[in-house]
């Protein structure tokens, strides 16, 4: 079969115009690094979106036993129209007792994650003020704490959230503490007697579940803050453009006719 002149420039006017918008769709998207979100004192300061605090509300509520941490970010122009947009969400910090926790080490724990519900509780011990914890003050054996993002919205167009990727674990009395992050077997168990950055690879997605192990060692112990990450794909503010390109390739075709 021959294709006319007229068709192989309406199929390149397509393939061309098809082409500009996936690449328009591709180069539009935007994570948002969000670090050191922690419940201490000063709440506003507490995090950042891509290393800076500016341009950040956050407002602290205590709802039903959780932790709720109301977010909005607003700068970013994400779709290329003039304006910044906002993103909005919500941070959840929930905790749960009764599960089963066993620390056999990095990639050899596991825990199950209890189904009675706790209050969170904040921290005032001396080397973890505002921690996060679930039984007096502190993260206690089989007890859990569970973090996730809710409620995600964008000024324009969609976004996806990539997962909690960094959790700094707390302690105040150097008791060889031991946690288990994640749910499930095969997970990462520490034992430690100093503070715990932990970078998380694979990324916690969509919840981050910290839990105390042993009897006696996990006390003292709480969640400092977490890292996670948002990314935003606006919709294409190129559409009346590529429909005046398809215009303009389907004239161009008449002319030729």
């Amino acid at each position: 079969m021959t294709m006319t002149y007229s068709k192989f420039l309406t199929s390149s006017a397509v393939a061309a115009v098809m082409a500009f918008a996936c690449a328009q769709s591709a180069n539009a998207q935007t994570t948002v690094n969000f670090t050191t979100l922690s419940s201490g004192d000063g709440i506003a300061n507490s995090l950042q979106a891509n290393g800076s605090t500016a341009n950040l509300t956050v407002a602290q509520s205590f709802v039903g036993g959780d932790f709720l941490y109301a977010i909005s970010y607003s700068g970013l122009d994400f779709d290329g129209v003039p304006g910044l947009d906002t993103l909005s969400f919500t941070v959840r910090v929930d905790a749960y007792a009764n599960g089963t926790v066993v620390n056999g080490g990095l990639g050899a724990s596991s825990a199950t994650i209890g189904s009675n519900p706790r209050d969170v509780i904040l921290s005032a011990g001396a080397g973890n003020p505002g921690a996060w914890g679930t039984a007096t003050d502190t993260l206690v054996t089989n007890n859990s704490l569970v973090f996730s993002v809710e409620s995600l919205t964008v000024s324009s167009g969609g976004a996806q959230f990539d997962g909690f990727s960094r959790v700094l674990i707390e302690e105040s009395r150097s008791l060889n503490h031991e946690i288990v992050i994640g749910q499930g077997t095969g997970l990462d168990g520490y034992t430690f007697n100093n503070d715990q950055d932990v970078t998380l690879n694979p990324v916690a997605n969509p919840n981050l579940y910290v839990s105390g192990a042993v009897s006696g060692a996990a006390g003292a112990v709480g969640v400092g803050n977490v890292d996670f990450s948002i990314t935003v794909v606006p919709e294409p503010s190129s559409y009346a453009l590529l429909g005046g390109l398809l215009s303009l390739g389907f004239v161009m075709v008449r002319r030729r006719r």
